[in-house]
Formats: C-alpha cells, structure tokens, sequence
C-alpha cells in the first residue's frame, strides 16, 4: 500500500521528469520547481513553494546543489539528493540538517549499488595479487553535468578502501604511468 505524499521535484530535466512519472503513476501529489522549465510550480524554493510538502527530491547540477539543500534545511524539509559533485561539503550538510534528513548517494539504482558490492568484494580478492593494477573508466553520455561521476568516484573509494596498495584516485589525464598507489579513473562523455 502506497502513502500518498507531496513530493517537490526540485530540477525538472530528464530525471526530474521521470520521477515525476513514476510519482504521478502511484498517486503521488508534485510541486515542480525549476527556474528554467515552462511546465514547474515554482521557479524557486521558498516556504511558499515547500508549503504541505512531505520530501523533496533534487536533482539538478553541482552549481546549485548545495544552496538547494539549504533551502530545504532551512524550511524544515527531508530531502533525497540524487545530484553529485558536491561530497567535500557534506559535514557543513550535516551540521545544518539537525531538524530534517538529507538522505544522498553517487547513484540510486539498484544495479549499480549490486556493482558497487560486487567491487568492493572483487577488490578484496585483487587485494592479494599485487602483480595486477586495477584501473577504471566512467563512460556517460554527452549531457551528464559532472566529471568523473559520483558513480566513478564511489567505484574508485571502494577500490581505495580495500585494496592495500591503492591510496588515491588520479580522474585528470595521465601523460605519465601511473603510480603504484594511484587508481587512473578516466572518463568519457559522448553520444
């Protein structure tokens, strides 16, 4: 059974767009907010546009993140942070959600967290083979606003969590070798 909720859509591209869908499909009441798309409630947050609302959901770009989180802290409003690009200020996050939750991830789908498992024990096993690197690539299309993806970024801390030898992550181009203790995560946008 479905509890139907006000669901703000904060960011109303093709992701916001397909949350809406589905939201809208299980009965689910919207406020889209967007300062650029002709079909959103609102072009900002304030309390106005937050009024009755249950959570909100942002997905926008790594620009306009952080002040969006602090609308919705400020106003007293859970949040589902699907944007990346924004993890160094997370402790500032922290301290200014103490009257609501911010739940955040590099990426929200179910194969790719069944990856990330799958990473995080194949680094175990690679661990004991020091005679192999491990190395990765970020491929996305041409439209993703961030680079290397926070999917990237979580794949090479797995990495660097559990495997000895590797401590840091080089995502810029390499015109070296890499170093032994460097993981190089390239990425590619196009198509």
């Amino acid at each position: 059974m479905t509890i139907k909720q006000k669901i703000a859509i904060v960011g109303y591209g093709k992701m916001g767009q397909s949350i809406a869908a589905i939201a809208k499909a299980k009965g689910h009441d919207l406020v889209i907010i967007d300062p650029a798309h002709s079909e959103a409630d609102f072009a900002t947050i304030s309390a106005e546009s937050l009024k009755g609302v249950d959570v909100g959901i942002e997905f926008t770009n790594p620009e306009v993140v952080l002040d969006n989180i602090k609308l919705f802290c400020k106003n007293k409003v859970n949040l589902v942070v699907g944007t990346t690009g924004w993890y160094d200020e997370i402790p500032t996050i922290k301290k200014l959600a103490s009257d609501s939750a911010v739940l955040y991830g590099s990426n929200f789908s179910i194969g790719v967290n069944i990856f990330f498992k799958i990473v995080e024990e194949s680094a175990k096993i690679i661990n004991h083979f020091p005679e192999f690197d491990i190395s990765g690539i970020d491929i996305h299309h041409n439209q993703k606003f961030d680079s290397p993806s926070g999917t990237a970024i979580t794949t090479a801390q797995l990495l660097i969590d559990n495997v000895e030898r590797k401590t840091k992550a080089c995502y810029d181009k390499l015109d070296r070798r890499p170093e032994a203790a460097e993981i190089h995560f390239a990425s590619l946008r196009a198509g």
